[in-house]
């Protein structure tokens, strides 16, 4: 059984989805009367959310290191809520800052 980012969705998305073995922290905020904010903190990585449920909207911020690949995270967020309409930003943190220190950016 996994974790629910926030069992007040019509359709609960579980962290495991993303088959995270390290993930370490869970922390979500109902805000009344609809709406929710998340925060799963995982090795290496963080996925939070914020949602305006009143105009149909969802952000989502999916940042991870090391070998991970967050456009993965794209598909079972667009399934656990059920929409096709995914807007998709891709900003490569550090570039242009970090250079090669033998540390992925």
């Amino acid at each position: 059984m996994g974790y629910t980012i926030a069992n007040t969705m019509s359709t609960p998305m579980l962290v495991n989805d993303w088959k995270e073995p390290h993930r370490t922290l869970l922390v979500t905020h109902k805000f009344s009367p609809q709406g929710v904010s998340g925060v799963a903190i995982l090795a290496e990585s963080h996925i939070s959310v914020h949602t305006w449920p009143e105009i149909g909207y969802g952000a989502f911020d999916v940042f991870m290191c090391g070998d991970a690949e967050p456009m993965k995270a794209v598909g079972v967020l667009s399934r656990a809520f059920g929409t096709m309409d995914v807007r998709v930003k891709e900003l490569l943190r550090g570039d242009g800052v970090v250079l090669d220190a033998g540390v992925a950016a």
